[in-house]
């Protein structure tokens, strides 16, 4: 088991610093060839576009095919889309560049977390940490090394360097082992008697998996924000790529230092108290930041935004999972980073418009005002609906 962890970890640092070598250079790639601002804001739309209807299906095609399967066809449409971003004087061709590869990083992700989540049922909220902590690695790295690949050798390097990098992919993948499924039969696959609609029915009536939803609109919110928008906000204020590069790379300093101990801190004291420190600290965080030039202050500010994602996100992948019975975790999983998927896309596009007619500041500040209503939100639901009811959650996770 031990031995499964380390090597899943390794994956999740490589195929993370690759997305991040250069996804959040994409906005002002685009931006140097003459792309307008509304147009920019559509490229971003298009690489989270996919991600919702991605989900939706992966826990019944995981049973399919298998994990494994469905990393490695992950990892080849991510080869195809890498190829696109060569011709970048076409919005269309960026568009189907962002299109393709935010298919492959939705298919790694869910399934991943889905992995994570399987492997040791008595050890879940640690091992979605240590997920976390693969992922604040690939955060942590990739910027850096885009950056500096970009200043000293412009783009068409970085994809080069991205392209080569694959091989190690390719090995990583082939000697990935499968895992058993914990708590269920063989199949994941829906009783006879149930359907799609109906079981996203049953999950979207019940209070504590609305509260696990409406926390993960957030995260859309926080990756949206750091991925797109704060690179280009480090642009304005005139940083150099290499400076950019770093300072986003901070997101990942937090998953690393907090990734691998905040499943286990939730395992052991409960999950809501983290749930609302992640929401609080980053909408704080994200409203005074576009009033900040000093290079060390939005570093510390960056590094207290990620922290949002790095509570979060193993956090609701466990919750998710506890929500429903064994022979529907992967659904529920599936289902739930197709909503933040959604919310994602909708911010993708809803920034991209705020971007083309307002200034930066205001998308901060309306964004910081939707994480503080997404947490009012959460309380309303635990106190008034989840806390009345008799469940595993209630009466341990959500006290």
């Amino acid at each position: 088991m031990k031995k499964k962890k380390i090597f899943i970890f390794a994956l999740h640092v490589l195929m993370i610093t690759q997305t991040y070598f250069f996804l959040p250079l994409i906005p002002i790639y685009a931006k140097e060839f003459g792309i307008t601002q509304f147009l920019i804001g559509q490229i971003i739309f298009f690489y989270n576009l996919p991600s919702g209807f991605t989900k939706i299906y992966i826990g019944f095609l995981i049973d399919k095919i298998g994990s494994k399967n469905v990393l490695i066809l992950s990892n080849i449409i991510f080869i195809i889309g890498v190829i696109f971003y060569f011709f970048p004087g076409s919005f269309f061709i960026l568009c189907t560049a962002q299109f393709l590869t935010g298919i492959s990083r939705a298919a790694f992700m869910a399934s991943t977390a889905f992995y994570f989540s399987e492997m040791d049922a008595e050890e879940r909220g640690k091992n979605l940490g240590i997920r976390t902590a693969g992922i604040g690695m690939g955060f942590f790295i990739g910027p850096v090394l885009g950056g500096l690949a970009s200043d000293l050798w412009g783009y068409y390097a970085l994809f080069i360097i991205l392209l080569i990098s694959f091989l190690l992919n390719a090995f990583l993948l082939k000697n990935l082992p499968e895992i058993k499924l914990v708590g269920q039969q063989k199949s994941l696959k829906p009783e006879k008697n149930s359907s799609f609609i109906e079981d996203t029915k049953i999950l979207l009536k019940n209070p504590e998996y609305l509260i696990v939803i409406l926390s993960g609109f957030t995260i859309s919110a926080i990756m949206i924000l750091t991925d797109n928008y704060l690179p280009l906000y480090l642009n304005e204020i005139s940083l150099s790529m290499r400076a950019v590069g770093f300072i986003l790379s901070v997101k990942g300093l937090s998953q690393i230092i907090f990734g691998g101990i905040m499943g286990s801190l939730s395992d052991k004291y409960g999950r809501m108290v983290f749930v609302y420190g992640g929401v609080i600290i980053p909408a704080v965080s994200i409203m005074l930041l576009p009033f900040l030039t000093n290079f060390y202050l939005l570093i510390l500010f960056v590094f207290l935004i990620s922290i949002g994602f790095t509570v979060l996100n193993p956090i609701l992948n466990a919750l998710a999972a506890e929500t429903v019975k064994p022979e529907k975790r992967g659904f529920s999983i599936g289902i739930w980073q197709s909503s933040v998927s959604f919310a994602t896309t909708i911010f993708a596009l809803l920034f991209g418009y705020m971007y083309s007619v307002l200034n930066l500041k205001f998308i901060f500040i309306l964004a910081s005002s939707f994480l503080l209503l997404c947490l009012i939100g959460v309380i309303i639901l635990r106190y008034k609906f989840a806390l009345g009811r008799n469940s595993k959650i209630t009466g341990s996770e959500f006290l």
